[in-house]
């Protein structure tokens, strides 16, 4: 390493302690402007901070950057990778924007990954975790949290369960310590060339558990479902917000002769879809997650074979087995005084229920109660 080399990686980690100090979960850097961090949701600027130059950014790339990682760059104008620092690790993208270069990293916490740490309704998701066979999906937009539910739900299985775990991503976020499960994991572009050709070849690596980062194609998605529906538990993500969008993706990759068939396959090897969001708590300093938990019944599966899907927020109302709407979690968590009324009205689907439920009021007709907390 050259002293030139050295200099930035000392900046590089000083910039990376004051970030971690104010508990930021992204850190933005962009030429010639103040570096950004995100708090809470907010993007604040580190206004103590001097503006990155060129030479900065470049110096942090030539420290950062592998050759491999420097000709994906330079050929697709954008490369991801992961990054270990202390006990903190980082995904980190670096990308061209108007002609100059950008960072975008992202803190990955992986203390205490446990439901209680983080919120998140343990009963349904650890039943879910511990199914033998079948598909679990976490869905959501970006930065909603849902490689952390990922991950605490294979740290449960960690934990709890002797399996043979593979996980395939790109790039690998959150690393596990082997505990009662065997766990592999495999970086796309440094152990696997893509989604499909890793998952093409996981089947003879005799796994009991597959994580795949996310579906982004067809070959994955039908690759993903053939896992599922062959005695592998497996679980996913896509960039939708809710179980009946989710499907509606999943059978947009195919030709609109082949979409009856995926509904029956989805039927036969859904165990549940988690669709997840992130809203401020009541302090302000952080955010909690509130889901929408759909599980793979027999009647949700009747429901996907026959394209009813509109169908699948009223069975979600009825919470069968540890199934519930977003407005039943924004409750939950108004109740135990995480968030405001404000707030859970401002993401509820139906205001109404939402305050009349928080109030433990009812009303003759009301389509569905609350049962309890998550």
């Amino acid at each position: 390493m050259t002293e030139e080399t050295k200099k930035y990686k000392e900046k590089f980690y000083q910039l990376l302690q004051i970030v971690y100090d104010k508990e930021a979960s992204d850190l933005h850097l962009k030429t010639n402007k103040t570096p950004q961090i995100r708090v809470a949701g907010d993007l604040h600027p580190l206004s103590d901070m001097p503006p990155m130059t060129a030479q900065d950014l470049k110096g942090l790339m030539d420290y950062l950057l592998s050759k491999r990682h420097m000709n994906l760059f330079k050929k697709k104008g954008s490369v991801d990778f992961s990054y270990q620092w202390n006990k903190v690790r980082l995904r980190i993208n670096i990308f061209l924007q108007r002609g100059t270069v950008s960072f975008a990293i992202r803190f990955v916490n992986q203390k205490h990954l446990d439901y209680n740490s983080y919120n998140l309704p343990g009963e349904t998701l650890s039943k879910l975790a511990g199914s033998k066979s079948g598909l679990v999906l976490v869905v959501g937009p970006s930065g909603c949290g849902k490689s952390t539910t990922l991950a605490t739900m294979i740290e449960d299985i960690n934990q709890n369960q002797s399996r043979h775990v593979i996980t395939i991503e790109d790039p690998v976020e959150f690393a596990y310590d082997d505990k009662k499960s065997f766990i592999q994991q495999r970086e796309i572009g440094q152990d696997a060339e893509s989604f499909d050709t890793a998952l093409t070849h996981v089947l003879r690596q005799d796994p009991n558990v597959i994580l795949v980062g996310e579906m982004r194609d067809q070959e994955t998605v039908r690759m993903t479902m053939k896992a599922a529906l062959t005695g592998h538990l497996v679980f996913s993500t896509l960039h939708t917000l809710n179980a009946k969008m989710t499907i509606e993706r999943i059978s947009a990759y195919f030709k609109h002769e082949e979409r009856e068939s995926v509904r029956q396959e989805l039927g036969q090897a859904l165990k549940g879809v988690i669709s997840q969001r992130l809203i401020k708590q009541k302090d302000g300093e952080r955010r909690v997650p509130f889901l929408e938990i759909l599980v793979g019944t027999k009647t949700v599966a009747k429901l996907l074979r026959e394209n009813k899907l509109e169908e699948l927020h009223q069975v979600m109302q009825n919470r069968e087995a540890g199934m519930q709407t977003y407005d039943h979690s924004l409750v939950d968590l108004y109740k135990r005084e995480l968030i405001t009324m404000d707030t859970a009205l401002d993401y509820s689907e139906d205001p109404s229920y939402v305050k009349r439920a928080s109030e433990g009021r009812f009303a003759d007709g009301d389509r569905y109660s609350l049962l309890g907390n998550i």
